[in-house]
């Protein structure tokens, strides 16, 4: 249960996160499947079976969203201006429209 715990936290985490899906991180996670089976298994019979998963990874969802909102809010308090020029300048990088890496694999020939 410790497992879906954190990756309901992960999932939360990138609820907070504009242009990144939760769906796609619960993939990333191996818990997709999982995931849409309890939510369509929940206007059957069998919908019991999928209460004890949905819990924990709600309950994981709702922490990781929590902690992510009030650590953006702490940084802006904190850190307004760096943050400010951190997206700003990475807002120019792109619309610079350099092809080149910021991160260059040197293995990649």
């Amino acid at each position: 249960m410790l497992g879906i715990l954190l990756r309901g936290m992960a999932v939360g985490v990138t609820e907070t996160v504009p242009g990144v899906s939760g769906s796609t991180v619960a993939m990333i996670l191996g818990i997709y499947e999982r995931l849409v089976y309890s939510l369509s298994i929940l206007t059957t019979n069998q919908r019991k079976k999928a209460f004890p998963f949905l819990t924990v990874f709600g309950i994981g969802m709702v922490i990781g969203f929590a902690l992510s909102i009030f650590l953006i809010g702490y940084l802006l308090t904190l850190i307004a201006h760096q943050l400010f020029v951190l997206v700003l300048s990475l807002a120019f990088y792109l619309i610079s429209g350099k092809k080149q890496s910021i991160f260059p694999n040197k293995n990649l020939k």
